[in-house]
């Protein structure tokens, strides 16, 4: 009898964990499915080119001479230009430029699904340890996918836009990489791992984005700090990971770029604004630095959307120090240091000159491994959690992704259009093409989990010197691109639009489908 429970559970324990990995399947299938939706956008143009520090950059007015980064000669070149004269990520722009030597964008899509399902899993281990529990339980694969479709602060910018991705999401696992034998050790003190690995470990996660590097240079310095607190011993591969990512830090923060950058976007680019009526979100007016209105805009738009939307995820937690009167110390500690970190990011960035959430990133990682962590020690069985309530969950999470794929394929078919138009003229012609708009239906109901309106510009903005307008012309071999602000099809005033607004997008996400499995995308 007893053997046969035991082999009871063993299945039992099998069959949960080939559901956790349909789960992160199934994930990874629409993540990947959402990133072929999706085209070449904003920075994918400028940093098709090699770097062009000689006259201001490529993301600067100026830009005059392009040549696409087509080898490895091409991108060291570039890099060495970019470390100079713009700021000192050579790690993630590096990989923006390999990634952007091909046309064809599948192979990004590929690679970025890979490091998402990646980050997931090592968030999962960064919360439970490496001896503790498996992450291929139900609750730990829904708690990681649905907790990170809806919790990523600007998922679009920091993990499907392949320039962001890069800085961001590739950071993020680098960074989490890092961190996992910190971890480790933390709750096992005989874990070792090698010097040399993480000292190089150290030196791609300091060299990679400021607050992602500097979040997990605070976990990694207070794991030290604690074994020299107790007098334990220090192992020399803690210490080698620590002098790893001070030095990637310190090669990120000393690029000479990042002085000569805020020189060329306060006189070259438009990027700063010149009023607080005409700024994009987490940019203010040079003069505006450092002012009370300065950080009532960033607190606004940068740090209450990032705690908000993390909220859920704290539910876990906030039931773990709830329930458990008699917490375990070293858990508790452990928690408390993922929490500070996580609300360290968007606080630390309230003091940049430039807040863009998708920067905050780094945020929803820590948040992840403390929701993971506190879900293995929370009972349930004491919580009265109404039946309906985990299928209200999901489907209003379907609506929200399906939502989002209908935004995208219908922003995307749009800039294709605005290709296939560009393309029939020849370089010495000027383009003028409509700018796509969003359907207002579909992009409620996908909130920020879709292409946003600063996607919606296409392959430029109403103005051909702009840079993002003139590496587009040069990527695509016309004189100039100029895009229009015609008036948006999708009126609210008209039944007529109102339907079209809801019938247009589902049109467009067939065409996609069906131009996937063709083969016949051309962005």
């Amino acid at each position: 009898m007893k053997n046969r429970f035991r082999r009871s559970g063993s299945n039992n324990n099998i069959s949960e964990a080939a559901a956790a990995l349909g789960i992160f399947a199934a994930f990874g299938t629409v993540m990947y499915f959402k990133g072929r939706l999706l085209p070449k956008y904003a920075d994918d143009y400028p940093y098709s080119f090699i770097w062009d520090g000689k006259h201001h950059g490529n993301l600067t007015f100026g830009k005059k001479d392009y040549k696409r980064v087509r080898n490895f000669k091409d991108l060291v070149k570039s890099q060495i230009s970019h470390y100079k004269t713009w700021d000192g990520r050579t790690i993630a722009e590096s990989l923006v430029q390999i990634f952007l030597m091909s046309d064809d964008k599948k192979h990004f899509d590929r690679a970025n699904t890979a490091a998402m399902l990646a980050q997931l899993a090592i968030c999962g281990k960064l919360g439970k340890g490496r001896k503790y529990t498996s992450i291929l339980t139900i609750p730990t694969a829904l708690t990681l996918t649905a907790g990170f479709w809806t919790g990523a602060p600007n998922i679009m910018g920091s993990c499907f836009w392949l320039t962001g991705s890069m800085n961001y999401l590739w950071q993020g696992l680098s960074q989490t990489s890092f961190l996992l034998p910190y971890s480790f050790n933390y709750h096992d003190s005989k874990y070792s791992a090698n010097p040399a690995l993480m000292g190089l470990l150290g030196l791609l996660a300091g060299w990679s984005t400021e607050t992602g590097a500097g979040a997990a240079l605070m976990l990694s310095s207070l794991a030290v700090a604690r074994k020299i607190i107790r007098r334990d011993t220090v192992a020399p591969w803690l210490i080698s990971g620590l002098a790893g990512i001070v030095s990637g830090l310190i090669l990120l923060l000393i690029a000479p770029g990042n002085r000569v950058k805020f020189q060329y976007e306060s006189e070259y680019s438009d990027t700063l604004p010149m009023d607080m009526d005409d700024r994009l979100p987490g940019y203010v007016p040079a003069h505006m630095l450092y002012t009370p209105e300065m950080f009532k805009a960033f607190f606004k738009e940068g740090f209450l959307p990032t705690v908000l939307k993390e909220l859920p995820l704290q539910i876990p937690v906030a039931l773990y120090f709830i329930q458990n009167k008699n917490r375990y110390p070293q858990t508790t500690l452990y928690l408390m240091a993922l929490e500070a970190t996580a609300l360290a990011i968007p606080s630390v960035m309230m003091l940049s000159p430039e807040y863009p959430r998708r920067a905050t990133y780094p945020s929803i990682l820590y948040v992840l491994a403390a929701a993971v962590r506190s879900c293995d020690m929370i009972r349930f069985d004491e919580i009265p959690i109404p039946k309906k309530l985990p299928y209200i969950i999901a489907g209003i999470l379907g609506i929200n992704l399906l939502a989002s794929l209908l935004v995208d394929a219908e922003i995307t078919c749009s800039i294709e259009d605005e290709v296939l138009e560009i393309k029939k003229h020849g370089r010495d012609e000027d383009v003028t093409v409509p700018v796509p708009h969003l359907p207002p239906v579909y992009s409620f109901l996908a909130l920020d989990n879709s292409i946003s309106w600063d996607i919606c510009m296409g392959v430029g903005l109403d103005n051909t010197e702009d840079p993002y307008n003139m590496a587009a012309a040069e990527y695509y071999g016309v004189k100039s691109i100029f895009v229009e602000d015609t008036k948006s099809p999708y009126d609210p005033d008209s039944l007529r639009s109102v339907i079209l607004g809801l019938t247009h997008p589902v049109r467009s996400f067939i065409r996609r489908i069906k131009e996937l499995i063709k083969g016949t995308n051309v962005v």
